[in-house]
């Protein structure tokens, strides 16, 4: 006997939702690879739902970086990181916000990493430069770039998770939002609606939070 599909959408359902994704992400510059195409498959089987298929893009995204990382500095001692250098979370996450706001589809803004230290440095063209800021900050081997919050896949996804578990009654309305222009914009003018935006932004936090500790670890450092 044949096992349920896990996913209770149409078929149809489920081919419209796979081409939106595959269409978002082209239009980023992604490229599909055979991998990256089963994971469409079977969500498009219904083997997965399209979440389980997000989440698992965001891991192989998280592993490639690692693995770039380790090719750049082939030991330890070469790159002069210990694998236990501290990094301050909360100065993380101001980081993530500047990058993913100030510098956004700009390139205006970012932020680095000591890898030695763990000190974070911001940059851009419209703040003066921080005093004690390196000079050789886009060196790979001594500091690694503040990722923005696109490259984590800390948009439409957590929004997702949210509208599952605060609002379920309201989360074919969420998902259809994230389908048209300024999506945010709408999607807290709902949630200021329904009273729910400040369990958004302690929900937020917390997934932001999550996915940075993540990337610390898969770049050899301790969030703190």
């Amino acid at each position: 006997m044949s096992s349920t599909p896990k996913d209770p959408r149409s078929a149809a359902e489920r081919a419209r939702d796979t081409a939106g994704i595959v269409g978002s992400l082209r239009h980023e510059g992604y490229v599909p690879a055979p991998e990256a195409e089963a994971i469409h498959q079977r969500a498009d089987r219904g083997e997965i739902t399209t979440e389980e298929a997000i989440e698992l893009f965001r891991q192989r995204a998280l592993e490639r970086d690692a693995e770039l990382t380790r090719k750049r500095r082939p030991t330890e001692q070469t790159a002069g990181v210990s694998a236990t250098t501290r990094v301050s979370l909360d100065e993380l996450l101001e980081a993530l916000e500047y990058v993913s706001s100030v510098g956004f589809d700009t390139g205006d803004a970012a932020a680095y990493i000591s890898r030695d230290t763990g000190s974070v440095y911001f940059v851009g063209t419209d703040m003066e430069p921080e005093e004690d800021a390196p000079e050789d900050l886009e060196s790979p081997d001594r500091y690694i770039a503040v990722p923005s919050k696109q490259e984590l896949d800390l948009g439409k996804r957590v929004a997702l998770a949210f509208a599952e578990a605060h609002l379920p009654e309201q989360y074919g309305r969420i998902r259809a939002i994230f389908s048209h222009p300024r999506a945010y914009a709408r999607f807290k003018a709902l949630l200021e609606e329904r009273d729910q935006l400040a369990a958004w932004y302690e929900f937020e936090n917390g997934a932001q939070r999550e996915a940075l500790s993540d990337w610390c670890a898969a770049q050899g450092f301790e969030p703190v």
